[in-house]
């Protein structure tokens, strides 16, 4: 269970802790077509102090093995984006993606609860640790062996 702290908003607790920074950090994007929001995305990684090949933070590296392990091949190839505060959060509800051999992707929202619906194509909540990542790697694994190229 975590501890939240009265200084911040629940959910952007929840960003700092799994990307290690927060929404409310960053100016308001402007609004840019999808496409384009995720190569913005990829070019402010410096911005965000992100690595997409070594994540930081303990729970996005965690994921990130676990997502990794269930790739049979070219598992190098695989990059986590830091979506926060972007364009893709503010506007299509994605605060991170997956991207893996050159266009196959898997987005994501990070959510302090079970939402009925949601635009991203998998929700990570902060009960996601130990067995559930596991699971939740091996799920977004798969998505992206079976998706098209975006």
């Amino acid at each position: 269970m975590r501890i939240w702290t009265k200084d911040l908003p629940q959910g952007a607790q929840w960003e700092e802790i799994f990307f290690g920074c927060h929404h409310l950090q960053f100016e308001q994007p402007r609004m840019v077509h999808k496409n384009g929001a995720f190569t913005l995305v990829k070019n402010i990684q410096g911005q965000r102090n992100w690595n997409p090949l070594t994540p930081h933070t303990e729970l996005a590296s965690e994921l990130y093995a676990c997502v990794k392990s269930y790739l049979p091949m070219h598992a190098h190839e695989l990059r986590l984006y830091c979506a926060i505060g972007s364009a893709l959060d503010t506007y299509y509800g994605y605060d991170g993606f997956f991207e893996w051999t050159r266009g196959k992707i898997v987005t994501f929202d990070l959510s302090c609860s079970i939402k009925p619906r949601y635009r991203a194509d998998v929700l990570i909540t902060p009960d996601e640790e130990g067995v559930k990542m596991w699971r939740l790697g091996e799920s977004i694994a798969k998505r992206l062996r079976t998706t098209t190229r975006r």
